[in-house]
């Protein structure tokens, strides 16, 4: 017998024991704090995911919970180099280990290798996916092979204009005031 789970809704502790596995894409836009941050562009662009749970047996014959978590996304940034538009690939590979409860989260967070989580009978898989690609997101976002833009590529004004701007409201009478013509 096949069992369903809800990624909005994971009891992670039975998904783990049943070695379950899913697997999903949806839009850039259902999640959203990743399409808060990226350009519009990003709006066709899709959060792929997997997931795989295991709970093999520990040193000592406790079972382990743990979720092995793939995703990836590409989004669409402002380079704060050159200005121009980009795509900054998202990547995750993690291991997640759940728990009983915060204190052994805090104690084992230390010393594992996998980030540790408290066990919920209803997990948002789907927020954790976001969490984790929302930190491998650029602090600086840039092109790989981007260059800052040469102050020197600019055009120069051009030599013949020599008008002086025009001067708003009582700038002008001090203007006229400095010039000699009071009028």
């Amino acid at each position: 017998m096949k069992t369903s789970f809800d990624p909005r809704r994971l009891d992670v502790a039975a998904f783990c024991r049943a070695e379950g596995q899913i697997e999903g894409d949806a839009p850039l836009s259902a999640f959203k704090r990743l399409a808060e941050g990226a350009e519009a562009e990003s709006g066709s662009r899709a959060v792929n995911w997997r997931v795989q749970g295991e709970s093999p047996l520990a040193p000592g014959g406790a079972r382990l919970v743990r979720l092995h978590v793939v995703a990836d996304a590409d989004v669409d940034l402002t380079c704060q180099r050159c200005l121009e538009p980009m795509v900054a690939s998202l990547q995750v590979d993690r291991w997640f280990r759940f728990v009983a409860d915060e204190a052994t989260a805090a104690r084992l967070d230390e010393t594992s290798d996998d980030d540790v989580l408290v066990m919920d009978r209803a997990f948002d898989l789907l927020s954790l996916i976001e969490d984790e690609l929302l930190l491998e997101w650029p602090s600086v976002p840039r092109h790989p092979d981007c260059r800052p833009p040469n102050p020197n590529d600019r055009p120069l004004p051009s030599p013949e204009i020599d008008e002086k701007p025009p001067v708003p409201g009582s700038f002008a009478k001090l203007a006229r005031l400095r010039s000699g013509n009071a009028g």
